[in-house]
This record gives structure tokens, C-alpha cells and sequence, in this order.
């Protein structure tokens, strides 16, 4: 776009339906935002669970009910979707 515009070949009227239009094209849907915060999420919960495993401390009271809270719900979902 750059180029056409220094050649005189794009107007500002055409340089800004064309970065409008991309803008538009570039759109990602909810479930897609969603998909990848999740996935985002799911990474970032192993690798805190692996740090913890990795400890060598006794894990507290509110450590063990969330473990199970996540454990719970993990297997609700896994039911499910039948895996």
C-alpha cells in the first residue's frame, strides 16, 4: 500500500477504505477469542500445577480443595464431551 502510495496510484480516500477493509477482514470471531484465552489459560494452569508438584512442601488446605475444585471440574467436562 505503501509503495502504491508514493507512485500517486492511492488516494487518501483509498488508503483509508483499504485499511478499513482490512481491519474488517482481520475480525476474529468470539469463539475463536475464546478458544485461544482458554487454551492460553489451560498452558499457563499446567504449568503452575508442575511447579507445584515439583515442590517439596506440604500443600496447604486451600491448595488441596482448589486442586480438587479444578479436578471436579476437569472431569465434568471430559464426562461431557464423552473423552
Amino acid at each position: 500500500m505503501m509503495a502504491k502510495a508514493l507512485e500517486g496510484g492511492l488516494t487518501v480516500l483509498g488508503a483509508h477504505a483499504a485499511r478499513t477493509e482490512k481491519k474488517t477482514r482481520n475480525q476474529v470471531s468470539d469463539e475463536d477469542k475464546f478458544s485461544k484465552s482458554y487454551v492460553n489459560t489451560a498452558q499457563k494452569f499446567i504449568k503452575n500445577i508442575n511447579i507445584l508438584k515439583e515442590r517439596s512442601r506440604p500443600l496447604t488446605d486451600e491448595e488441596i480443595k482448589l486442586l480438587h475444585q479444578s479436578m471436579d471440574a476437569i472431569n465434568d467436562i471430559l464426562a461431557k464431551v464423552g473423552k
